[in-house]
């Protein structure tokens, strides 16, 4: 269970934060956004290359209260518009976050109770929350989620060695688990990044090294 858990983690932060095939991994959306030029080895058969890093990755002052806060959510969000994606946007975001965006929609009923209307969705704005807890404070991602293309290349794979010295020295047997994977997002502009905190956006993230054909490992 502990496996596969940490195997949804690391597509999860792939798909938001990969460093593209030249690290042996998925593009990820957020380094995408926050690109100023088009790559040199950017497919001459993908949709024309956009600069969005003005557009899609945007600051929201979080000293903006009632209204005034939710309108600039508002209008942040609206970038996601494209034609080509249908249905809701989803977001994602830390707990921390999301309990920043609680404390902004705390509001009385008739009754006199204190509530915060927000329920696992972004008010105002509509769709789905998901918490992720290896998004920076403040950042919120999200968008059309079908214009991430993820390609499978090999299944989840499940085993146990103990052949290593340093295993054998120590009665220990190693598990492990692995699935290859290929992504990027195909229409970006589908896509925004924020801080509503009043904090840059963080378009870059550190993954753990890359390891699986280190012969020195045991």
């Amino acid at each position: 269970e502990m496996i596969s858990e940490a195997i949804g983690k690391a597509k999860d932060k792939a798909i938001l934060y990969g460093k593209g095939p030249a690290f042996s991994m998925p593009s990820g959306i957020v380094p995408r956004l926050a690109q100023t030029s088009k790559p040199d080895a950017y497919p001459a058969t993908a949709p024309a290359w956009q600069d969005l890093h003005s557009t899609h990755i945007i600051t929201i002052d979080g000293t903006l209260t009632g209204a005034a806060f939710w309108a600039a959510l508002r209008v942040a969000a609206g970038n996601t518009f494209t034609r080509y994606a249908r249905g809701e946007v989803s977001w994602v975001m830390n707990s921390k976050t999301y309990a920043y965006l609680e404390s902004k929609a705390i509001a009385t009923t008739a009754g006199g109770q204190w509530v915060a209307l927000i329920g696992g969705r972004l008010p105002i704005v509509s769709g789905n929350i998901d918490v992720l807890e290896f998004l920076p404070d403040g950042d919120i991602v999200g968008g059309y989620w079908q214009l991430y293309l993820l390609a499978q290349h090999e299944t989840a794979v499940l085993g146990a060695d103990r052949t290593g010295a340093t295993l054998r020295i120590k009665n220990a047997t190693l598990i492990y688990a692995y699935e290859r994977f290929d992504g990027t997002p195909i229409i970006p502009e589908g896509f925004v990044a924020m801080n509503i905190m009043g904090q840059a956006v963080t378009t870059e993230m550190s993954f753990p090294a890359n390891a699986a054909n280190d012969a020195t490992l045991e």
